[in-house]
């Protein structure tokens, strides 16, 4: 909750309302992005556990 007080703008993009009446060209952009991000974060949790199982087999 603090972080959509603290960030209306942003918080407005992440939530599609601020696009609301935009052109479909720019949602398919934004999609996009958080289509990208999405995979990003995935990579980083699938390296993330892959660091740590090496971890328990290096003890």
């Amino acid at each position: 909750m603090g972080f959509g007080e603290r960030n209306p703008g942003l918080t407005r993009i992440l939530t599609g309302h601020a696009l609301m009446f935009e052109q479909d060209r720019l949602q398919d952009r934004i999609n996009q992005l958080f289509e990208r991000i999405e995979v990003q974060l995935r990579q980083v949790l699938r390296e993330k556990k892959m660091r740590e199982g090496e971890r328990l087999y290096r003890r």
